[in-house]
């Protein structure tokens, strides 16, 4: 049996999408059993749809609730691309969580570069006040 080169791609497209969701599912589970606060975060800041870098909106980032007493949340993107970029709200999500999932850091903080020549810095700042 042959198999055509439309149908070999279009399989290895769907596996590849599998792929990546689950690893979107699984940076899900992760980030938020380790922190309730950057989940907050998260969602507050990629509920806006027409994120762009740089921005003021970007730079400001979002807040989360407290993890414990005496600790802080804090996510925003730096970013110096000329022209500026557009943050399709399904990456926003991925990526910090992503960020979120990978830190090795003991409060889950940690910077990330996305977007064309790596001109977008995204930041998870939380720990203690």
């Amino acid at each position: 049996m042959k198999f055509s080169i439309a149908i070999l791609t279009s399989l290895a497209l769907t596996l590849a999408t599998l792929a990546i969701g689950s690893t979107n599912a699984q940076n899900d589970q992760i980030c938020g059993q380790r922190s309730a606060s950057i989940m907050n975060a998260i969602g507050k800041f990629c509920q806006k749809k027409d994120i762009v870098v740089p921005s003021d909106y970007a730079i400001k980032g979002a807040h989360g609730l407290y993890d414990e007493p005496n600790t802080s949340t804090h996510i925003f993107i730096t970013a110096d691309c000329n022209p500026p970029q557009w943050v399709p709200q399904e990456y926003c999500f991925s990526q910090f969580k992503e960020l979120c999932a990978n830190s090795h850091d003991a409060h889950y903080s940690g910077v990330e570069y996305f977007g064309n020549s790596n001109c977008q810095r995204w930041h998870i700042e939380n720990g203690p006040l």
